[in-house]
C-alpha cells in the first residue's frame, strides 16, 4: 500500500513538472511572438470609421508582416495625404506594442513636434484598444507600457542616449524638396542614421520602418537603399523607385 502511494505522489509530482515546463513553454513563446494581433482588425476596434480603401489595404498588408516579425525592412514611398502616417505611425506603433508590450518603438522625424504628435496618437488608440500604461510614464515625448515597454519620440538629429528600439520608424526624415536636394542635409542625415539611430536598434528582432515622400534620387531612401545592399539586408517597397 505505501509503495503504491509513493509511487502515485511520484506520477502526480512527474505531471506537475511537466505542466509547469509547458506554461514556462508556452509563457516563452508568447513573449517572443507577441500576442497575435491582426491589424486591420485593431484599426476597426480603434477608428470604426476609417475607410479601407485598396491602396491602404497593400499598405496594412506590408504592415502586418513587419508587426508578425516576418520583414524587418520597410520602405513606403507614397505622396503627401494618402494617409501613411496614421498607418505607420501611429497604429502600427500602437498595435505593436499591444502584441509587444514588454518592446521598445522609436519615432523619429524631421522635427521634435511631429514625432512627439504621432506619439500621442499612438497612445491614445493603445489605451483605446485596452492597453495598460505606466502610470509613472505618459509624456508625450516617452511614455510606457505597464509590462516595462515603451514608446519614445524624438526629431532626426537629435539626442537619443541611452534609448533603443525593437520598431524604429522614421516618418518624413525631410521636410521639402529642398532640403532632400542639400548634400549636406542628406550627408548630416545619413550619418545621424548610420552613427546614432541605428546603433539603437534591437538585435535579432529589430526592425526598422522608413516612410518618406520621395523629392530627389539622392535623398534618404536612396541612401538607404545603398547602405542596406552594402550590408545584404532585405528592403520591401511600396511605391514607385
Amino acid at each position: 500500500m505505501a509503495s503504491k502511494l509513493g509511487k502515485d505522489y511520484l506520477e502526480r509530482a512527474a505531471a506537475g513538472q511537466d505542466l509547469v515546463k509547458a506554461v514556462k513553454k508556452k509563457k516563452a513563446e508568447r513573449q517572443a511572438n507577441g500576442n497575435k494581433i491582426v491589424l486591420w482588425k485593431f484599426i476597426k476596434r480603434v477608428f470604426p470609421n476609417y475607410k479601407f480603401y485598396k491602396f491602404h489595404a497593400t499598405v496594412i498588408e506590408q504592415l502586418q508582416r513587419v508587426l508578425d516579425g516576418d520583414c524587418n525592412r520597410l520602405i513606403l514611398q507614397v505622396p503627401p495625404r494618402h494617409g501613411k502616417s496614421l498607418l505607420a505611425s501611429q497604429l502600427l506603433p500602437a498595435a505593436y506594442l499591444l502584441a509587444h508590450p514588454e518592446r521598445f518603438v522609436g519615432i523619429s522625424s524631421y522635427s521634435a513636434e511631429l514625432a512627439e504628435g504621432f506619439s500621442r496618437k499612438a497612445r491614445d488608440y493603445y489605451r483605446e484598444a485596452g492597453g495598460l500604461l505606466n502610470p509613472s510614464s505618459q509624456a508625450v515625448n516617452a511614455w510606457g507600457t505597464e509590462s516595462g515597454g515603451g514608446l519614445w519620440a524624438a526629431g532626426v538629429g537629435g539626442a537619443i542616449t541611452g534609448r533603443s528600439g525593437h520598431l524604429l520608424i522614421i516618418d518624413d526624415p525631410v521636410k521639402n524638396r529642398e532640403d532632400a536636394e542639400s548634400p549636406r542635409m542628406m550627408e548630416k542625415l545619413n550619418d545621424w542614421y548610420t552613427s546614432t539611430l541605428y546603433t539603437r536598434l534591437e538585435p535579432h528582432v529589430g526592425a526598422i520602418v522608413v516612410i518618406q515622400t520621395r523629392w530627389s534620387e539622392n535623398d534618404m531612401i536612396g541612401q538607404l537603399l545603398e547602405n542596406e545592399m552594402n550590408v545584404s539586408r532585405r528592403a520591401e517597397r511600396i511605391g514607385p523607385s
